[in-house]
């Protein structure tokens, strides 16, 4: 078995993996990538005001790409932030537009934990 290539997008100055910002001018080929991790946190309203709908549609169709040749996608998620843009880029981004899949997250209240498995017991038992 081979060891699986790992890259993250958004986050830097993880050791053995390769990392990439937000707004690399040119995007790796993320075929050669086994697991893709997105940190969607990093994405924040300056990024958002700039980048271009071209871009987010050139890493969607990479990441489509990406899974149809079975890659592996984690995504460290954030509330959906939604930026109306004016001057040079019209219209609204949402920080999920560069993602194939739909995602959508609802804030959600409550005081308990249901633990669905025992895995990472451990970590857990420090949430309260």
């Amino acid at each position: 078995m081979h060891e699986l290539k790992y890259l993250v997008l958004g986050s830097s100055g993880h050791q053995y993996v390769e990392c990439i910002d937000w707004d690399i001018n040119t995007l790796p080929n993320l075929v050669d990538y086994d697991v893709i991790i997105v940190n969607v946190r990093s994405l924040e309203f300056e990024f958002l005001k700039k980048v271009t709908n071209e871009r987010f549609k050139e890493l969607r169709e990479l990441l489509t790409r990406f899974l149809y040749s079975n890659g592996q996608l984690i995504i460290l998620s954030d509330f959906i932030k939604v930026h109306e843009r004016t001057g040079k880029y019209h219209g609204s981004v949402r920080n999920y537009d560069w993602c194939p899949i739909m995602i959508d997250i609802i804030k959600e209240q409550g005081t308990t934990i249901d633990a669905e498995s025992h895995e990472f017991s451990k970590y857990f038992s420090k949430f309260q």
